[in-house]
């Protein structure tokens, strides 16, 4: 977890892919192999293999790493995300919100 503002507002789009890689490991169970090919193109369903219990999971697993809570508008914006650099765009916006 973040644990300072300024630590926050300087996430780079590598750390939070990386982020999002431990998240998929440990959370979604997705094996080795199948995180390496995670990258910014990586369409997100698809690649993330995301039913929707494991989008939920998702999006509580990145509010508690990242430190903020989605609001519904947010999670409307997550409706219309195709890719992972998507929603590292997402998240680095909400994280230097905060």
């Amino acid at each position: 977890m973040v644990d300072s503002k300024s630590a926050v507002a300087s996430l780079s789009e590598e750390y939070v892919l990386d982020r999002l890689r431990s998240l998929a490991r440990e959370e979604l169970e997705m094996k080795p192999d199948e995180i390496a090919r995670v990258g910014p193109d990586t369409l997100l369903v698809e690649g993330l293999q995301l039913d929707s219990l494991r989008q939920v999971v998702l999006v509580t697993s990145i509010e508690g790493q990242f430190g903020f809570e989605l609001t519904h508008e947010d999670r409307d914006r997550l409706v219309a995300l195709r890719t992972v650099g998507d929603l590292i765009g997402l998240i680095r916006e909400r994280a230097t919100a905060t």
